[in-house]
């Protein structure tokens, strides 16, 4: 078993207010009502985007990997006046700040940020049969040590956020209904990282505190949801996601353009009951506090076109936990370990310049845990998002997903646990989108008292 042994110049300017972004945190921890570990999050908010799969994404800047940073800048610029868009079509709320925001970019400093309320009601069935809301804030900043420094490859990412709202879990289900839930209100600092890409984009390394779920075992296609069914896996023992993030350090090379391969290590001090997501270091090195690891591999294939479709994915995954675990016959089990696969094609491509990420997309997902230990032994999701639903609508997207909750009978519960969920985003102009999201969950727990549910939630996000 591994163990661990706890009038300034603008360079000046920038590296100021970059500190100054990083400077609040605090803690939280999330449980479903059935005592398994909700650790769910957004992964398409501006600047949280997800990791590159391919060797031409990896050789792109991060804020541009993580659309913080328009791409094409926008033209004409953001700004009130005769020579600015109007502020319906601008693609961030505050614009570029009079030029200040523009020229912050220019030299290196990307401040991106959204601000998401829902509004959810348990219809029929559930635990609690009633109405909540949630509102989650994310500011971040990226700064690119190249056109700062001149320090070819390098950059630095700070994400902070804050959640309020509902903080139980009204379906009483295991997969969960929302990609924000948490158990109790949160600000922190949840992630502070560098990165380092060498050798033309083939060799990435990251270190600090990160969320995990970002690099590894998430599908993009899948991120219009409500739900996080379709990016994360429940049953994904101790991930240092939302909302706690941790100290770990990742690597991932792209030997060719569609091949690549990742493997990273993290503090798993979740697991001995330390909220890392509004902590340091401390807890990645050995200490009386905890001498947990979690440790997880991906490789992948990727591709542009097969046949007459278009891009695509097939990765598979592995991930373990060195912590201590209560299994559901009473004992202890010394670390735990699972599988993941996943899989996502686009069946119809959008014809037009600059339409490559448009058309009918179809996901599927599946990661195996412990049934000794984990209340879920397999997770499944099944899906298919048109991105650009009509003529006009290109900012528009529509999806379908089924997911399963294969329940451990170890555990007392029974049976399987389903949810259908269906989501129409409409993007009402450049800053805004409105999300109406239905989902039907039954079998909620395995919990025969816990009816089948019908939930509803209404999701405005604003993009600033």
């Amino acid at each position: 078993m591994l163990r661990k042994s706890d009038h300034p110049s603008r360079e000046h300017a920038f590296v100021i207010a970059f500190a100054l972004l990083a400077g609040t945190c605090a803690t939280v921890r999330a449980q479903s009502l059935a005592g398994v570990e909700v650790e769910l999050g957004p992964l398409d908010s501006p600047g949280r985007g997800t990791g590159p799969r391919t060797l031409e994404e990896a050789k792109k800047p991060v804020a541009e990997q993580n659309t913080a940073l328009p791409t094409p800048p926008p033209s004409p610029r953001e700004w009130f006046g005769p020579d600015g868009k109007s502020w319906f079509d601008w693609s961030r709320a505050t614009g570029d700040w009079g030029g200040i925001r523009a020229s912050m970019e220019e030299g290196g400093l990307t401040i991106a940020g959204s601000f998401t309320l829902d509004w959810s009601s348990v219809w029929s069935g559930g635990a609690e049969n009633r109405a909540y809301t949630r509102r989650w804030l994310d500011i971040n900043a990226t700064l690119d040590l190249d056109k700062l420094l001149g320090w070819k490859g390098g950059t630095v990412y700070a994400d902070f956020y804050h959640y309020g709202g509902e903080t139980g879990n009204p379906v009483g289900d295991v997969q969960g209904t929302n990609a924000y839930i948490t158990s109790r209100e949160l600000d922190q600092l949840a992630e502070l990282w560098f990165q380092q890409s060498l050798f033309d984009g083939k060799l990435r390394i990251k270190a600090g505190k990160i969320d995990a779920n970002v690099d590894f075992a998430f599908l993009s296609s899948a991120s219009g949801f409500v739900s996080a069914n379709g990016t994360w896996d429940i049953n994904q023992l101790g991930q240092p996601t939302y909302p706690e993030p941790a100290t770990g350090i990742l690597a991932f090379v792209y030997p060719t353009e569609n091949i690549y391969a990742g493997i990273g290590l993290f503090d798993g001090a979740t697991q001995d009951g330390i909220r890392t997501g509004g902590r340091g270091p401390a807890t990645f090195f050995s200490d009386s506090k905890s001498d947990s690891w979690y440790l997880i591999g991906e490789a992948g294939l990727t591709w542009k076109e097969l046949g007459s479709l278009g891009q695509g994915l097939l990765a598979a995954g592995g991930w373990g936990h060195t912590g201590d675990f209560a299994r559901f016959d009473g004992g202890t089990e010394e670390g735990t370990a699972g599988a993941y696969v996943l899989f996502q094609q686009q069946f119809i491509r959008r014809e037009g310049e600059g339409n490559e990420n448009k058309g009918l997309f179809g996901f599927a997902r599946w990661n195996w845990a412990d049934r000794e230990v984990s209340l879920v032994t397999h997770h499944v999701a099944l899906g298919g998002v048109l991105k650009g639903t009509f003529s006009g609508r290109d900012a528009d997207e529509f999806g379908v997903m089924w997911s399963f909750a294969d329940l451990s009978g170890r555990s007392g519960a029974t049976g399987e646990e389903h949810n259908v969920e269906v989501f129409y985003k409409l993007q009402l102009f450049g800053s805004v989108s409105l999300t109406p999201d239905l989902q039907y969950i039954s079998n909620p727990s395995g919990n025969s008292a816990i009816d089948d549910a019908w939930v509803g939630t209404l999701s405005v996000v604003i993009s600033f």
